[in-house]
């Protein structure tokens, strides 16, 4: 039986899949926290004068904004680290 040869990963590719999970794991952490904290709800009716704020927080438009750009990060993020992974050149 002919075994197929096993690539070995470089340790840059490995130091880069490494922090490319510390940095989606941050991620993961930030949505956590920007969806059960009420930091930028108190933030945002301390300026409840500006007719701006006002409308990000009637609508937490703000808030859907960032968690929509996060969650793409993330998936990006994620994408990186299985084609790195794999030593895939999909990306």
């Amino acid at each position: 039986m002919s075994q197929r040869p096993t690539r070995k990963r470089p340790f840059g590719v490995i130091a880069i899949i490494i922090l490319k999970i510390v940095t989606a794991l941050s991620l993961i952490v930030n949505v956590i926290v920007l969806t059960f904290n009420d930091t930028v709800g108190q933030f945002l009716n301390r300026w409840a004068n500006d007719e701006v704020a006002n409308i990000l927080n009637s609508g937490d438009l703000a808030i859907m904004i960032t968690l929509a750009f996060i969650l793409a990060v993330l998936v990006w993020h994620l994408a990186l680290i299985i084609c790195l992974w794999l030593l895939k050149r999909w990306v």
